[in-house]
């Protein structure tokens, strides 16, 4: 936006220097205060396990089913027991829950079953085993029976457990970032990755693919080294360098 307005600019001053107009109208446009452009937030192995020691359930099978499947919260939140196949292990996903909607999956590649581990599917047994039984059959409600709105879940749950960690404050789509962050360092294939997120398109993976910690690059380049220079090679006399 404003590199628009800064060639409009030099369009309108160069028409008023030349009398086409009687003056500049960009010198009093206004645009919004250029925002910074902070790194998205993802949880490293780690910041999960503190995250989930500070959690009871329902949140310990929210958060471990946001960190080992990479579903949307509008997905998992709109669950039904109908759709968590125990036998098969596996998780149908069959519509969101967004803005107070229910709704079809975000594209038809949305719509899929996501393999539920072993770990996962304990969680969810002792959440189903613990919570009150709901006339619509939802795996995650709040006290009036409904499905859980994510944002507010997330301020009033997610958020102190981060601060109290010390954690930078994110939501439930900071563990799907973690979740494609982590299988790209596993070297999943990306159709893999894609499958499993429920992206349309690889390149939508490959957009999280990208997102590499320093430590991911620097560990590259050193291994880079190794493989190009294993020792150290003894530095020539400048009369031993060929001309």
């Amino acid at each position: 936006m404003h590199h628009i307005r800064a060639t409009l600019s030099r369009i309108f001053a160069a028409a008023a220097k030349w009398k086409y107009v009687d003056a500049n109208p960009a010198d009093g446009v206004e645009l919004p205060s250029k925002r910074s452009i902070r790194p998205k937030t993802t949880f490293k192995p780690n910041d999960v396990q503190r995250i989930l020691s500070h959690l009871a359930q329902p949140y310990r099978s929210m958060v471990i089913m946001a960190a080992l499947t990479g579903m949307r919260a509008s997905e998992f939140f709109a669950l039904t027991w109908a759709d968590v196949d125990f036998e098969r292990a596996l998780i149908f996903v069959r519509r969101t829950f967004y803005r107070g909607q229910f709704g079809p999956p975000k594209t038809a590649s949305s719509e899929r079953a996501v393999p539920m581990g072993p770990f996962l599917a304990d969680a969810l047994r002792e959440h189903q085993r613990l919570a009150r039984p709901n006339d619509s059959g939802l795996v995650f409600c709040d006290a009036a029976c409904k499905p859980h709105d994510a944002g507010n879940l997330a301020r009033r749950v997610l958020s102190p457990v981060l601060k109290t960690l010390g954690l930078p404050n994110a939501g439930w789509r900071a563990f799907r970032r973690s979740v494609a962050t982590a299988l790209s360092e596993l070297h999943e294939p990306v159709r893999t990755a894609q499958q499993v997120l429920g992206h349309s398109s690889p390149t939508i993976t490959l957009a999280f693919y990208t997102q590499t910690e320093e430590k991911s690059q620097r560990d590259a380049l050193s291994k880079l080294k190794e493989l190009l220079f294993p020792t150290v090679p003894k530095s020539a006399n400048s009369e031993e360098l060929i001309n």
